[in-house]
């Protein structure tokens, strides 16, 4: 069986890997990676969330996604960066970085490149120059949230513990079960405005 990674960081790579900024044809591809990034970002976030539908989880449109996302966490637009304490453990500190609006409303134009082309369209200059800046603010916006430590905001339960916390990390995650054992641990949380 061949291998062909479906995480939203393999996308990220391969658009990396196949934008070459003087052979338009690399453009395209470019574009359809970037837009299965956004998209298997966004189900990563979801992913842990059992209160969740899986027919949400499914979902493929970025927006839709994004939508039930903001629901679920509550910060629509803003990273989140956790400090959590212990008397027992050092301090460990977590980011969130969500899918910007910015990025969804990109790979919203990205897709009007992905169907068939007009020729009078393609022969003027704005349609290549608007592309390739799709194509980089997509990519580097993808990068910002990938770069998040933490698929979602950690959530409570009725009895007011951590239920619900998902890590991108193994290590980060194996620290974070001994850390969240002990009987009382302080979350210090700064939200930032993405803009």
């Amino acid at each position: 069986m061949k291998e062909y990674d479906i995480s939203a960081i393999y996308y990220l790579r391969r658009a990396k890997q196949v934008f070459c900024s003087n052979d338009y044809q690399t453009w395209f591809y470019t574009a359809l990676e970037i837009r299965f990034g956004v998209e298997a970002r966004l189900r990563e976030y979801l992913e842990y969330q059992s209160h969740v539908s899986k027919k949400k989880k499914k979902g493929w449109k970025p927006a839709a996604l994004t939508q039930t996302i903001d629901s679920v966490f509550k910060l629509p637009n803003q990273e989140a960066i956790f400090t959590f304490t212990s008397n027992k453990h050092p301090d460990v500190t977590l980011t969130y970085r969500p899918i910007t609006q910015e990025l969804v409303s990109i790979v919203e134009k990205l897709g009007d490149y992905l169907h068939a082309a007009n020729k009078e369209k393609m022969a003027g200059t704005m349609f290549w120059e608007t592309f390739e800046h799709l194509l980089n603010r997509g990519v580097e916006l993808l990068e910002y949230a990938i770069s998040g430590e933490m698929l979602g905001a950690p959530l409570k339960s009725p009895e007011g513990k951590v239920a619900v916390f998902a890590v991108v990390d193994s290590e980060i995650a194996e620290i974070m079960a001994e850390l969240l054992k002990e009987p009382e641990v302080i979350i210090n949380v700064e939200y930032h405005e993405i803009s």
